[in-house]
């Protein structure tokens, strides 16, 4: 097989990898959309009662995002940890980049559409069920955050390009994390997180 890149292959692998794991994508999907269902209920329509935020929405779509990703990237080369599955990974008429982009591209661009989608698909239903009770009682307010003044303020805008960097890096580690550990790669990778910024505060902290 040519080593060189090709995109006529990364295709193929791509169609594969969407074949063979479909079934899974759709059903996480579903779980996802319920996890998130009750999230926004007991954390936002019950928790925020009376008077409603939507600010408060950010910050469920923002630890979600992390968390959840973080939990997905890490099973990203899950196959390697298995005898059989490893040896028909390595098997596949594929380079390594290209499989590595194909990862990235599931890991963390679909995964971040799909997320996306359902986070606003289930905020829509919650403001629209927001809007119904304010209807008939009149003591419930809904204030709105992401709105055009919110969306062209600077600061806001580099807040969230701040943390959509930081999804980005976070769902690197967590991917690098799986192709190193064969097994429990979350749990160990959250550990050497933990370590690497314990030892950096301690750094920062002798130095100031």
């Amino acid at each position: 097989m040519n080593n060189a890149f090709s995109f006529q292959r990364l295709s193929l692998l791509i169609r594969k990898q969407w074949a063979e794991n479909s079934r899974f994508y759709g059903l996480a999907s579903l779980a996802l959309f319920g996890v998130m269902a009750m999230v926004f209920i007991f954390f936002w329509l019950m928790m925020d009662f009376p008077n409603y935020h939507e600010d408060q929405t950010a910050i469920i779509y923002f630890v979600g995002l992390f968390l959840v990703g973080s939990i997905f990237s890490s099973t990203a080369f899950n196959a390697l940890g298995e005898k059989e599955k490893g040896q028909y990974w390595m098997s596949i008429p594929a380079t390594h980049a290209e499989k590595l982009v194909t990862a990235i591209l599931f890991s963390m661009v679909l995964f971040f559409v799909i997320y996306t989608a359902v986070f606003f698909l289930v905020k829509m239903l919650a403001v629209q069920y927001i809007k119904m009770q304010m209807a008939s009682d009149p003591k419930i307010s809904f204030t709105r955050f992401l709105n055009k003044e919110t969306l062209s303020d600077n600061n806001t805008k580099a807040v969230l390009g701040y943390l959509l960097l930081g999804f980005l890096a976070i769902q690197s580690i967590f991917l690098l994390g799986s192709i190193y550990f064969k097994k429990y790669a979350f749990i160990k990778t959250v550990i050497i997180v933990i370590a690497f910024f314990a030892l950096y505060i301690v750094a920062v902290a002798k130095l100031f």
